[in-house]
């Protein structure tokens, strides 16, 4: 599993083997400084199991990005930090 974030874009990927297989999910940015611009997003990755979300304008700072989905019952969660710098304030 694989969280990035470059020029406004959030890229997921996810084991392609999961994908082939159907998933269910979501995927949600919080800040931990401020609760009022989190956002979540319902998780559709291609057949390939990858995703890309345009997420701006997104503010300057420490956000957290964390991917739950479900597979065949089983459930799965990663999360990461991503420091975004410059953009809107």
């Amino acid at each position: 599993v694989s969280l990035g974030f470059a020029d406004g874009i959030l890229s997921v990927a996810l084991p392609a083997s999961h994908a082939a297989r159907g998933i269910t999910g979501t995927i949600r940015l919080y800040r931990p400084s401020d609760a009022r611009l989190d956002r979540e997003m319902t998780l559709t990755p291609d057949a390939s199991g990858h995703q890309a979300l345009d997420v701006r304008p997104i503010r300057p700072g420490l956000w957290k990005a964390a991917v739950q989905w479900t597979v065949a019952g089983v459930e799965y969660f990663h999360e990461v930090p991503v420091v975004i710098s410059g953009g809107p304030r």
